[in-house]
């Protein structure tokens, strides 16, 4: 199901074998695939996401919204649904995969970093840099050992439903 796969968890370790596969794994979805095409997937995918978002979760955003922070999703999946999903739960942004496209067709190579392990890293430095944030200022959540690098990057990182591995590192 094509809803599946662009929306997958990324779970398990933060070596690069699991990073490796699971850019393989986005990539190998959108390879040959009209960008279009993936874009018209939110009217499906967007409903489904928005009802696995805890009410905890949008009370979080929420309450880091209204104190004047900005709020962003970083993901894996493709940015098509990550900026959608971070719109509609009023939040300032999404940061997802991007693949190259040319032509309207995804070729199948990365576009920008990775959204996995190091390449989050990459990716809200990239956002600090270019909006004057300062990482050690920054929050981040996540319930996955792959998103260390990322919570080892900011000053108040927060295990939320963590996964073993993410529960024993905190």
């Amino acid at each position: 199901d094509a809803v599946t796969a662009a929306t997958f968890k990324f779970r398990g370790d933060h070596d690069s074998s699991a990073g490796d596969n699971a850019r393989d794994r986005i990539l190998g979805f959108v390879t040959g695939q009209r960008q279009d095409d993936l874009v018209a997937l939110n009217e499906r995918v967007l409903p489904a996401l928005l009802g696995k978002v805890r009410p905890e979760a949008r009370r979080l955003v929420d309450r880091h919204r209204h104190a004047g922070r900005a709020t962003y999703i970083v993901s894996a999946a493709p940015h098509e649904i990550v900026g959608p999903l971070a719109t509609s739960l009023g939040m300032t942004g999404g940061i997802g995969t991007r693949g190259k496209v040319v032509d309207g067709v995804y070729t199948g190579e990365l576009d920008g970093p990775f959204c996995y392990g190091t390449g989050k890293v990459d990716a809200i430095a990239d956002i600090a840099a270019r909006e004057g944030y300062v990482l050690a200022q920054c929050h981040a959540y996540s319930d996955s050992a792959s998103d260390l690098p990322m919570l080892e990057a900011v000053g108040h990182p927060v295990a939320v439903n963590p996964d073993a591995k993410l529960e024993r590192h905190a």
